[in-house]
């Protein structure tokens, strides 16, 4: 989180009653335009929380110090554009990186470091939005709207 602090802001979509989110300043319960719900159904708790400079400390102790597995998708955006996104729970392949964090370096070790010993134990490099089959299918419930429109010629391919 530490590499987008500042002009940015963070969704958590899941099961987020246990989680001291709600009560974070800032906190919003409305999808933005970059940040939208990725789950239609069963509906799940979501909101909105900034993420600012040295924020994403603060944000994991509202979590509880990891992110539960309760939490189901997460994503990054920065000045209104998606950055990131973990869906599925951190499933392996439904891993989204955007250019800013391409271009800084930022990737599969840091995530790895992050969140392997919770919530994976490897990521593919293969593509730009990581999902089974290069593309989005059943396994990655994440709406085409999340999706730069170049990417969006290429889903349901498998």
């Amino acid at each position: 989180m530490e590499e987008l602090e500042g002009d940015s802001h963070v969704s958590f979509e899941g099961d987020l009653r246990d989680l001291a989110l709600s009560g974070y300043p800032g906190a919003s319960q409305q999808p933005t335009e970059a940040l939208r719900r990725s789950t239609t159904w069963p509906k799940q708790d979501f909101i909105v929380v900034p993420l600012e400079p040295f924020s994403g400390k603060k944000i994991m102790a509202a979590l509880g110090g990891s992110v539960p597995k309760t939490v189901l998708h997460i994503q990054i955006e920065k000045r209104g554009v998606l950055e990131f996104g973990a869906y599925d729970n951190f499933h392996p392949e439904c891993i989204f990186f955007g250019s800013s964090l391409k271009s800084s370096g930022f990737g599969v070790a840091r995530v790895q470091e992050h969140y392997s010993r919770s919530r994976m134990t490897s990521v593919s490099t293969e593509g730009f939005i990581l999902c089974r089959g290069g593309g989005l299918g059943p396994s990655c419930l994440v709406d085409s709207h999340l999706l730069p429109a170049a990417l969006r010629a290429g889903i349901g391919a498998t």
